[in-house]
């Protein structure tokens, strides 16, 4: 995924959070943890590749 997808999926689970029963926020809370690593490691490969 490109940087930018990965932060508007950040954003979208931050919004899904805010309503989520407590059932869905466990869940919830694993796919942002996921996708806030991928982006990490997005970041990462973006500044090695940065002159």
């Amino acid at each position: 995924m490109k940087i930018a997808e990965l932060e508007a999926t950040l954003k979208m689970y931050e919004v899904q959070m805010n309503d989520a029963s407590p059932e869905d926020l466990i869940r919830l809370t694993k796919d942002y943890e996921e996708t806030e690593a991928a982006l990490a490691v997005a970041y990462e490969k973006w500044g090695e590749l940065a002159p």
